[in-house]
């Protein structure tokens, strides 16, 4: 079974997930985020760079690399998109959980329900 997604398949997830409500799951957070968008790229492209500590160089890392080193977690499913939230910030989707209530998929409210 791939481990990648389609971009078709990318573009259903933005439309079913925009602004649900989710905790992360990789660290104690009792914070609510909202999704502000699902990535194009996988955890293992998305690429930034880390500022260096106590007077070392800044370093170039992924993001499945990051999860490693700061928070000892291996990804399982690397090759997935993330979730795009607040600024700028991304987590895997293997460490999202989505919140009651969200309505998913946003539907259209019918006549009845808004009379």
């Amino acid at each position: 079974m791939p481990q990648e997604l389609r971009p078709f398949e990318i573009a259903k997830l933005r439309k079913i997930f925009s602004q649900c409500k989710f905790k992360l799951t990789h660290r104690p957070c009792s914070k609510v985020f909202s999704v502000r968008s699902i990535t194009a790229k996988a955890a293992c492209e998305i690429e930034f760079t880390m500022a260096g500590r106590d007077g070392s160089g800044d370093v170039r890392t992924n993001l499945a690399s990051y999860y490693k080193t700061a928070y000892g977690k291996d990804l399982r499913y690397p090759r997935l998109p993330c979730v795009s939230f607040g600024a700028s910030n991304y987590v895997p989707l293997e460490f999202c959980a989505l919140e009651p209530f969200n309505g998913l998929p946003p539907n259209k409210l019918t006549s009845d329900q808004t009379a």
